[in-house]
């Protein structure tokens, strides 16, 4: 069963949100990927919440973002990302963005995705990773 998070009160609750966030997603991905005994990770980690997995022949990472304003105006901050997870981490191939925020649809574009969205995707690819 999925239940639907209420941010305010996630936010109200957790006075880090965005260490708990962290937290709550380090959990998701840990079950999502049968880590029962957790997963490696350093302090500060650098681009990634933890060390990536290695799962069906892919390394897969994760970043957990809590953001009080549209993704729209994360764009630099998410490629920046993206760049510094090719140098860092050369061989991943999947990255699991979480995030509070849902994408809002184009309201021009033919596949509802907005340029921003596209511009992600696309970098994401050129880098060989897949979002």
């Amino acid at each position: 069963m999925v239940i639907k998070p209420d941010w305010d009160i996630f936010k109200y609750n957790f006075a880090d949100t965005q260490c708990n966030f962290e937290w709550m997603c380090y959990q998701l991905f840990c079950r999502e990927f049968g880590k029962d005994k957790g997963i490696f990770r350093f302090s500060n980690q650098p681009a990634l919440e933890t060390e990536p997995i290695e799962y069906d022949n892919d390394i897969i990472g994760f970043q957990a973002k809590f953001y009080t304003v549209n993704l729209s105006e994360r764009r630099d901050q998410i490629l920046k990302i993206i760049s510094d997870l090719k140098i860092t981490y050369p061989n991943l191939t999947i990255l699991y963005f979480y995030t509070n925020r849902d994408w809002t649809p184009s309201s021009t574009a033919h596949d509802r995705k907005t340029k921003i969205q596209n511009d992600i995707e696309k970098c994401a690819l050129e880098n060989g990773i897949k979002i």
